[in-house]
């Protein structure tokens, strides 16, 4: 059985052995290879974050940005659209980021980039809803500012990762561009909705397999840009499915639309083990979990079908977590490693 490389003997420990004469240099350098190859498959296949390397990366973490949020309330209520506030969080913030980014440690930057790319947005806010109610802008021009929030925040995203290369930022880019298009839908073509929550779900998902597909083995860039992508993709494609087969209106609220949406999350967790993606399974089941039980909260009031549900995804989660890789061989072992399977992690065999 596969399980996690523990206290494998570092390459000091090796050379020991070599002086000691218990391993000669060629079985020495065999065995460091083995347990590389091994250490880099278990880190691959759990998906490690690797992005909090000690408690002083939390502690910095808070420092800085507890900085330019500070900076920003002294300018402004925090809990109120200010314009010059935001605009200064977001300039101490990156100016943080240019300071962080020597350290090499990546949870401060994303902390720092969580920080700044809202703040960015927020900063347009109060200047549009100014300029429309001085009658500046007509309703069409206004209108179209309710899009400009989004669209600078998903500037900087992309600003922001063109200076620092930070995969996490590109997640954030993809959360500014599902709030454009949903802003955009909503002003627009409110009909269109709920379709376009569905396609954009989609439309992300792909493009978190296009790089996810360019590193099979999950040991670049790329895949961490998947993993962020993907977190973003799940909820949408979840609500969008959802939807689409729920019709909250006019259905009558029960158990048939709680078996619905137990279906999808059977669905979503299907697609996340065959592209080896728990993440996604993750951030779908968070919106899925809060809709389930609002909606058995609804129907039942809040009787002992809740509690049954809830362990129920509960057990679900559970065995897919305990045996995740053996769920894979088993939806994928049959299959020969061949034309769109070779895009996808390998199937790791059964060891003994």
């Amino acid at each position: 059985m596969t399980g996690t490389v523990a206290n494998t003997p570092e390459p000091e420990d090796l050379d020991a052995a070599v002086a000691a004469g218990i391993l000669d240099a060629d079985q020495a350098r065999k065995l460091s290879a083995f347990f590389a190859d091994r250490r880099a498959r278990d880190e691959r296949d759990d998906e490690r974050l690797l992005f909090l390397r000690s408690f002083q990366d939390i502690f910095l973490t808070i420092g800085v940005v507890l900085i330019p949020l500070g900076a920003g309330w002294w300018l402004g209520d925090p809990l109120m659209p200010n314009g010059p506030a935001a605009l200064v969080t977001a300039a101490i913030a990156l100016a943080l980021a240019f300071v962080v980014v020597r350290r090499g440690r990546p949870l401060p930057m994303m902390a720092l980039a969580a920080v700044f790319v809202p703040a960015t947005g927020f900063s347009l806010v109060p200047a549009t809803t100014s300029l429309a109610s001085q009658g500046i802008l007509g309703e069409g021009t206004y209108l179209l500012w309710l899009l400009a929030p989004p669209l600078a925040a998903f500037v900087a995203a992309l600003a922001y990762y063109a200076l620092f290369r930070l995969p996490f930022v590109l997640g954030l880019a993809a959360g500014a561009a599902a709030v454009l298009v949903m802003t955009a839908t909503t002003t627009f073509a409110p009909d269109f909705t709920q379709p376009a929550t569905l396609v954009l779900g989609l439309v992300l998902f792909a493009t978190a397999m296009a790089f996810d597909v360019r590193d099979p083995g999950r040991g670049t860039r790329l895949s961490d840009i998947a993993f962020w992508i993907h977190l973003v993709a799940a909820p949408l494609l979840v609500h969008g499915a959802v939807q689409w087969l729920i019709d909250f209106e006019t259905d009558a609220v029960g158990l048939g639309q709680a078996f619905t949406i137990l279906a999808v999350l059977a669905g979503l967790a299907l697609l996340a083990v065959i592209v080896d993606r728990r993440a996604m399974l993750v951030s779908g089941l968070v919106y899925l979990g809060y809709a389930l039980f609002t909606l058995l909260n609804e129907a039942t009031g809040g009787g002992a079908e809740v509690a049954v549900v809830v362990m129920l995804i509960g057990v679900i989660v559970f065995g897919l977590a305990t045996g995740w890789r053996s769920v894979r061989r088993l939806v994928l072992g049959r299959f020969p490693r061949r034309g769109l399977l070779t895009y996808l992690p390998p199937v790791e065999a059964p060891t003994s």
